[in-house]
């Protein structure tokens, strides 16, 4: 991956192959600093979000760890305004969340405070488009 890089160093795939490789050689800041270029040259899956955040998280940048994990939530469930998440516990509607901001706000919120024991949480996205 490194030498891909090295021949053009705009490639966002081997930039994110090479970060995702150096975070699993636990040489972490420097995941971190190749997937952040991986972003900067518009590599678009969420996933480098999520491994961006845990590669914070064990460098011990919390406020960037989050600033990640936010990102990963957001890109992934993000959803447009007219479809909402219907958000159940074992089984039973416990929350309703409308549009693209749910995913990021109450959502992950809401998920916090069922967090524990034996429970099966689920989310259901929904239009809210006439049919």
């Amino acid at each position: 991956f490194d030498k891909a890089r090295k021949k053009n160093p705009k490639y966002p795939n081997a930039q994110f192959k090479l970060g995702m490789s150096y975070g699993f050689l636990d040489k972490r800041r420097d995941g971190a600093l190749h997937l952040q270029e991986a972003l900067r040259y518009g590599y678009a899956d969420h996933d480098v979000y999520k491994t961006l955040g845990y590669l914070y998280k064990e460098l011990g940048q919390r406020g960037k760890a989050l600033e990640a994990f936010k990102a990963f939530f957001e890109k992934r469930f993000a959803v447009p305004p007219d479809y909402a998440a219907l958000l159940f516990k074992n089984g039973e509607l416990i929350d309703a969340f409308k549009g693209g901001h749910f995913s990021v706000g109450g959502l992950v919120d809401r998920l916090k405070s069922l967090v524990g024991g034996s429970t099966h949480v689920s989310m259901l996205i929904a239009t809210l488009q006439a049919c």
